[in-house]
């Protein structure tokens, strides 16, 4: 019988034999159900792979290579001009590439929880690879102090809640962004809106902000972070949307499998989604949170967000870290 390691391996080197695409891929299905099953059964407490007790930890050594690879893979890729190339990091941390710009939105370097040694210079790695950071609410596996600090002294633009932005000091490189907030970087128009936490009932619990943005070259994305999408969520007006990211789990109890206050499908969730920002394409997001395997018994829920892609009737995808997706304008 093969060990957690080798399973862990095996899975990773399937998704590998793979490439990221729209369309439904029955060898990327299998893997992703793998890579599900080796890190449920072994990353909890007395697991193979315990998270918070295994230290150097055979996950994070096997993920932080193409977390490495992705960033300075953002930096040097050349991506064609009606074109956007995302990559996902840990978590929901994403980087989006379009022209010469990297934006990064709820980048963490590492998950902060589990007591590991941060690899030297990582932080300072990323925050030279950005060209602005968006954060959408101070949870930590969201808001990484260590990298937002980082950016400001280099001097990278940092959009984040004001609530998070008032207990930081002054620079002329921080963003207080608010509802209906409007930035730029460069050319990049941004657009920050208040909207309600996953499984929340108070608007400001933790205060998140979602941003919409439209690149140079007329693509436009909505990212979500931890929002609820079927309560406040919406698009500036008759603007079409080629791509919105959102969680890839029930957002309330109303659309949550065999809870008790249960209404409607997780299907049903995201037809609300799809009336109000009618985008072209769909990301399913953080997934695979490693803390949400330990501490929430919630799993890497592949196989949830593999059956969202495989219902959903607009195009969507499903990633691991490290790797990136390249769509463009109008597809889907």
């Amino acid at each position: 019988m093969p060990t957690p390691e080798a399973e862990l391996a095996a899975g990773i080197a399937a998704l590998d034999g793979t490439t990221p695409s729209l369309a439904w891929d029955d060898e990327r299905a299998d893997a992703f159900r793998l890579l599900e099953k080796v890190l449920n059964g072994n990353c909890g407490e007395g697991g193979t792979f315990d998270l918070y007790h295994v230290d150097p930890n055979p996950v994070w050594e096997a993920v932080l290579p193409r977390i490495e690879a992705a960033v300075c893979g953002a930096k040097t890729a050349r991506v064609p001009a009606d074109s956007v190339h995302l990559r996902q990091l840990y978590g929901s941390g994403m980087l989006f590439k379009s022209g010469d710009q990297v934006l990064g939105f709820d980048v963490i370097p590492m998950p902060p929880f589990f007591g590991w040694t941060e690899p030297e210079g990582l932080t300072e790695r990323i925050a030279d690879a950005l060209d602005a950071l968006f954060v959408t609410h101070r949870h930590e596996d969201h808001c990484d102090k260590a990298l937002v600090q980082a950016c400001l002294r280099k001097g990278v633009p940092v959009f984040l809640p004001d609530s998070i932005a008032d207990t930081l000091p002054h620079s002329p490189h921080l963003y207080s962004m608010a509802d209906g907030t409007k930035g730029r970087v460069g050319k990049v128009q941004v657009t920050a809106r208040l909207g309600f936490h996953l499984w929340r009932e108070e608007i400001n619990s933790p205060q998140l902000i979602y941003y919409e943005v439209t690149l140079p070259n007329g693509y436009a994305f909505i990212f979500g972070g931890d929002v609820d999408y079927t309560k406040r969520f919406e698009r500036t007006e008759g603007k079409h949307i080629d791509l919105v990211v959102i969680p890839w789990r029930a957002p309330n109890q109303r659309f949550e499998e065999g809870h008790a206050e249960q209404e409607a499908s997780i299907a049903d969730a995201i037809q609300i989604a799809r009336e109000r920002i009618q985008p072209a394409v769909l990301l399913h997001n953080h997934y695979g949170e490693l803390d949400h395997i330990y501490s929430w018994g919630t799993g890497a829920s592949y196989s949830m967000a593999l059956d969202l892609k495989r219902t959903c009737p607009i195009p969507s995808e499903v990633l691991f870290w490290g790797e990136g997706l390249l769509l463009s304008r109008r597809q889907g």
